[in-house]
């Protein structure tokens, strides 16, 4: 079949337009590939940094244990010092031994701080003096009732003790009982090892 010059002509105008056009729609497709690629990764990122949160950079977490009232995790601000970890634990026990404890030293994040006993006083013996005495006596909570089952305390006394609270605010530690008008060092004494704050 011979075809004459016109029509010859006229398919390689449409070779050569369909050729631009399968090349124009790749070209297209490539481009839209990228700019939908683009905003997916910085949506990714910004998804992530919202996951997570940093922590407050102004507080630090520690742990603190042994001869402290409340011992468990303790939320403070970055520059807190042992003593004011210990006041957030609730002070002291009478059986701690405060002499080998730096309460100015800072205390870092993360930090597990184990408060010790007295020498001749283990965890062991305490918990076991802890369940003969039932429980430790609040003195920061405790009524006129409760006060009074502490060895030497009648209600005189009691009354006194809820008196020095409420002017002067809850105690820090059990040896500001001794504070307290009729408490000396003989009566504290008897009742140290059974008293909390």
């Amino acid at each position: 079949m011979n075809f004459g010059g016109k029509t010859l002509l006229t398919l390689f105008f449409i070779v050569g337009f369909v050729s631009i056009g399968i090349f124009y729609n790749i070209g297209e497709s490539g481009n839209e590939e990228n700019l939908s690629a683009e905003p997916k990764g910085t949506a990714d990122v910004a998804a992530k940094e919202n996951s997570n949160p940093s922590m407050d950079a102004k507080q630090i977490v520690v742990y603190i244990e042994g001869a402290i009232a409340k011992p468990g995790l303790v939320y403070a601000p970055i520059d807190a010092r042992l003593g004011e970890i210990i006041n957030l634990s609730g002070g002291l026990l009478a059986m701690a031994d405060s002499e080998t404890l730096n309460m100015a030293r800072p205390v870092k994040d993360g930090e597990q701080i184990t408060v010790p006993f007295k020498k001749n006083i283990t965890s062991e013996k305490y918990e076991s003096n802890l369940q003969k005495s039932n429980e430790l006596i609040n003195i920061n909570t405790a009524s006129a009732e409760e006060l009074q089952k502490l060895p030497r305390i009648g209600p005189s006394t009691a009354k006194k003790i809820i008196e020095y609270r409420e002017r002067h605010g809850d105690f820090k530690t059990v040896d500001e009982l001794k504070n307290v008008p009729r408490i000396g060092e003989k009566t504290f004494d008897k009742l140290k090892d059974m008293i909390t704050v």
